[in-house]
């Protein structure tokens, strides 16, 4: 189930720009330790984690404060399934960035989902 998380750094850095939806987050010691909370955490409060932001949110995030539409879709490749992924403009229906773009000139990586995704999320973070 942890892969339906955004990895810590990324978590800290949408937090930084401004994520500010409740989040699930695990306590991490007192007599509470090991419960799981969900709502708007203190980043700073002793008892919790950093609050957990699932890929799903951010992508939510973005459509909805940014108009940064993220999609991660699946293709194949001599007979494997890849992933790529698209940042767009949802109110102009334009391709802002993507997977095809950035490694033109290169062989595209062979992500899977949630590495197409990252990527796209990590992209996003630079058009705003």
């Amino acid at each position: 189930m942890d892969t339906l998380f955004l990895p810590t750094g990324l978590a800290q850095t949408l937090k930084a720009r401004g994520f500010d939806y409740p989040c699930i987050a695990i306590t991490n010691s007192g007599s509470l330790k090991g419960s799981i909370f969900y709502g708007k955490f203190n980043p700073t409060h002793e008892y919790y984690n950093e609050g957990l932001i699932l890929y799903q949110q951010a992508v939510d995030f973005f459509r909805e404060k940014y108009g940064i539409g993220i999609l991660s879709d699946s293709y194949r490749k001599n007979g494997e399934i890849h992933y790529s992924w698209n940042c767009y403009n949802i109110k102009e229906n334009k391709t802002c960035y993507s997977g095809a773009l950035k490694y033109a000139d290169k062989d595209y990586p062979k992500f899977n989902y949630y590495e197409a995704l990252t990527e796209a999320i990590e992209e996003a973070l630079k058009l705003i």
